[in-house]
């Protein structure tokens, strides 16, 4: 074939095959089309026509300068969204497949299951209305139950601030910050340090380290999760009727709980449609987490 036939097979035949489409098309579809078309050179148009018939492969960057998180299953691993429709929650990813994740409204876990997260969204996926959503099954599911401070009225809720989280280089262990208050403006500030371990039976420990983190306060108790096989205390901290007890003038260091879990029983049974957005245009394109 001649370097001629070559130039109309590469220029006149996608050209073609665009009419033959276009001439198929709704009218209102085609006046854009060709009111777009009337803005561009011929050389523009013939690019875009080449790309429509030959798109050129895209070469996905999404993962540039990220680490890979050894043992963790997941980079990032420690990461911010919302999830199943409640908003700020920090998401670990201890270990494959096996997740926890944290509310930094109440600074408690919201959920530790064995799965994943679909992360569905516009940030995602360029797709409104959806929300990232977890599944698999859990151990530790969504409770209201939060933090407590030890009054002059007695147990009262404690007004929560939430200070930060991160990752510590030296350990490799993720952390959370935050501080709990009281009415009469007594505050104390702890650090949570989670991290999971297999024991020799297969069953999965759940290791929490708190630190107190400010001066000496009020004394503070969170409700422990149920569902363990086994709960221990180490450190200062007590169980009394399933509360963990720190004492605010105890030391500051050395407060851990060890739960060890069977294998997971509970089905997430959370579908996109429970955490969709509202149809509002306004929250659709607004950031929820």
């Amino acid at each position: 074939m001649t370097l001629i036939g070559l130039i109309f097979l590469a220029v006149f035949v996608p050209w073609i095959g665009f009419q033959v489409w276009l001439a198929d098309q709704p009218p209102r579809t085609q006046a854009t089309l060709k009111a777009s078309l009337g803005s561009f050179t011929a050389e523009q148009q013939f690019v875009l026509i080449q790309e429509f018939f030959f798109p050129t492969e895209l070469v996905d960057h999404g993962d540039f300068g990220r680490k890979e998180a050894v043992g963790r299953g997941h980079a990032p691993w420690a990461f911010r969204t919302s999830l199943d429709g409640r908003p700020r929650i920090l998401n670990l990813a201890l270990a494959p497949e096996i997740w926890l994740s944290y509310s930094t409204e109440s600074a408690t876990i919201h959920q530790f299951w064995q799965g994943g997260i679909h992360l569905e969204g516009a940030v995602y996926d360029a797709q409104h209305g959806r929300e990232p959503r977890s599944f698999g099954d859990r151990w530790i599911a969504p409770s209201a139950l939060g933090w407590e401070l030890r009054t002059d009225q007695g147990w009262l809720p404690a007004r929560v601030h939430w200070l930060g989280w991160g990752t510590d280089p030296r350990t490799g262990r993720a952390w959370l910050s935050f501080q709990l208050a009281g009415p009469d403006g007594q505050a104390l500030h702890l650090r949570e340090s989670p991290e999971i371990s297999r024991e020799d039976d297969g069953s999965i420990a759940l290791e929490r380290v708190f630190e107190r983190t400010s001066a000496p306060g009020p004394d503070v108790r969170l409700a422990l999760p149920a569902g363990a096989l086994r709960t221990s205390i180490d450190g200062q901290g007590s169980v009394n009727d399933s509360f963990l007890l720190l004492r605010g003038d105890g030391p500051a260091i050395g407060k851990t709980v060890r739960q060890v879990f069977d294998a997971p029983r509970q089905p997430i049974e959370t579908s996109a449609q429970e955490t969709s957005l509202p149809p509002s245009p306004f929250v659709r394109h607004g950031c929820q987490s």
